[in-house]
């Protein structure tokens, strides 16, 4: 008979069978290393174990600071804030500083120069930070809270006029009002 046909096309039945068929269910090879930390620029969160190639991207992690970089894994110190005061009168002593004579003052910030401002300008009612007619300095800093020292001077006479220390922070717009 002809079985050796028979036992060939049984073969090749089930080799087109067994090319049919479709895996279901999971395969592992066992744990997989890679970069585990979250904060690294080349994490891999399919590994298991950490191979100690991370990578990490330096800059300012503070989002608080005027150079955050959202990108960077690890703080690298540069962090810088800005610090403000702002320097405010009455009419009253607007009106008492030019029947003087003085038509601006100076400002200077821990021995710098910062800017001048015109001895007529005043306000009404507390200052904020950037309030027409007040003072403001900003200041850069490597560091949330700064004490300062500061002077005020007729520009044209250079004859102080007030002088002090405030602390600036990185919550706050701090404010110094002069008075007679």
């Amino acid at each position: 008979m002809k079985s050796y046909v028979i036992t060939t096309s049984i073969a090749l039945f089930l080799l087109i069978t067994l090319s049919r068929c479709t895996f279901s269910g999971s395969f592992s090879t066992g744990p997989s290393e890679g970069c585990t930390d979250p904060q690294a620029s080349n994490y891999y969160p399919g590994a298991d174990i950490d191979d100690g190639s991370c990578n990490y991207i330096d800059g300012c992690t503070d989002e608080r600071s005027i150079n955050y970089n959202p990108d960077a894994g690890r703080d690298d110190g540069t962090c810088e804030y800005e610090l403000g005061v702002v320097f405010w009168y009455r009419e009253s002593l607007a009106n008492a500083l030019t029947n003087a004579g003085i038509e601006t003052l100076q400002f200077v910030i821990d021995g710098e120069d910062v800017g001048t401002h015109p001895a007529s300008d005043f306000v009404t009612s507390r200052a904020s930070c950037g309030d027409t007619g007040a003072f403001t300095y900003l200041g850069v800093y490597s560091t949330t809270a700064v004490d300062i020292s500061f002077s005020v001077s007729n520009a044209d006479s250079g004859q102080l006029l007030f002088q002090g220390d405030v602390s600036l922070s990185i919550d706050e717009c701090e404010d110094v009002e002069f008075i007679l």
